[in-house]
């Protein structure tokens, strides 16, 4: 880096009603390029999230607010248009796999189980905030254009009939590792994210995805279809269906 120039201040937003629990996540967050808005409350967050100046960059909420459930908090950041594609790193003691299922349900990204690792947890939020500024080679021979619908992996943006697609990032990964291989069943555990501690993948995280993206499809959804059993199959006959 040239002297002189300094990296963009990334902000952050912590949601809890513990002051503890933010300072601890502050802490595991410690970087001169990182920023920490702390706040208290469901409604301190979507109001910090929302706000047209200095919003921030990705969001870490705990499961417990004293006005809002966590997934609350997370389910009305992703149906407001301004903080829709918010990343959000949810972290919560509640860590069975219907807690974690529910969480991606509600728009999560990424979910941490409480207590934490500090490391892990600054690793799990770079890791949603990332962006892949590198094209993959379809991308850059222009061959991810299916009918109406565009994947965009240097933006990771997603459009259809020209709409900007409100995807969370593992939901954009997940229709790009589809639509990249068009024709080809993957299988639910390739891809499922990684599981955590050396666990294998976790299949029906993947399940909850697929039905969001669906949703989100709209008319185009059956360009996903189902492969009993096995996994998921990209079709490009099924962008156009009504």
């Amino acid at each position: 880096m040239s002297a002189g120039i300094m990296p963009p201040v990334q902000r952050v937003l912590i949601a809890s009603a513990s002051g503890d629990w933010c300072e601890r996540v502050a802490r595991a967050l410690e970087d001169p390029g990182v920023e920490v808005l702390e706040v208290r409350t469901g409604r301190a967050a979507l109001e910090t999230a929302q706000q047209d100046s200095a919003a921030p960059a990705a969001a870490v909420v705990d499961a417990a607010l004293p006005d809002m459930t966590g997934l609350g908090l997370c389910r009305r950041l992703r149906e407001s248009e301004r903080s829709g594609e918010l990343p959000i790193l949810m972290v919560s003691r509640f860590a069975e796999e219907i807690d974690r299922i529910l969480a991606f349900e509600n728009g999560v990204d990424d979910f941490l189980p409480d207590p934490f690792f500090d490391r892990e947890l600054a690793s799990r939020l770079r890791a949603v905030l990332r962006r892949d500024g590198k094209p993959s080679p379809m991308a850059a021979a222009g061959r991810l254009q299916r009918g109406p619908l565009r994947v965009d992996p240097e933006r990771a943006v997603a459009e259809l009939d020209g709409r900007r697609l409100e995807l969370t990032l593992r939901e954009f990964e997940l229709l790009q590792q589809l639509v990249e291989n068009e024709g080809r069943v993957l299988r639910r555990e390739d891809l499922a994210p990684p599981g955590e501690d050396g666990l294998a993948p976790n299949p029906r995280v993947v399940d909850t995805h697929v039905k969001a993206l669906r949703r989100k499809l709209g008319r185009a959804r059956r360009c996903i279809e189902t492969v009993r059993g096995i996994g998921y199959r990209f079709s490009s006959r099924g962008v156009g269906a009504r």
